[in-house]
């Protein structure tokens, strides 16, 4: 599971694939997961399309909001079979991919505002690495 390919369908394939399913009472955590993805990659297509304050602050806002879902989802499942807990690693594995571009983006926004006005395109892809 990558980050840069990962869509809902995707997230419902593997979650299916590893023994995953809805349990009664945590059904919201799995559904808001793949609403967090795909939010979070129709974020990132509208930064890397138009990268300015506000997509920026968009997109930092879809990640946040993947992080928290997936956190969620990770706080209410067991993982017992060895390929769920394959899953989990997998999960963590996005989560911390997540995190780094959370505290990319707050940087990019705080700290070179500024430069990313005066930059090409080109550049402002580069430097969110989107």
């Amino acid at each position: 599971m990558d980050l840069d390919t990962l869509t809902s369908k995707e997230w419902k394939r593997l979650k299916k694939a590893a023994g995953i399913e809805k349990k009664k009472g945590l059904g919201s955590h799995d559904a808001s997961v793949g609403k967090a993805i795909e939010r979070f990659n129709s974020k990132r297509k509208n930064c890397k399309a138009n990268p300015d304050e506000q997509t920026i602050r968009e997109y930092f806002t879809a990640a946040q909001g993947l992080q928290q879902a997936m956190n969620n989802f990770l706080d209410a499942k067991e993982f017992r079979t060895d390929l769920a807990q394959n899953f989990q690693s997998e999960i963590q594995k996005v989560v911390r991919e997540v995190d780094a571009k959370v505290v990319k983006l707050a940087n990019i926004y705080n700290n070179e505002y500024k430069k990313l006005q005066e930059q090409s395109l080109k550049t402002i892809d580069k430097m969110v690495g989107i």
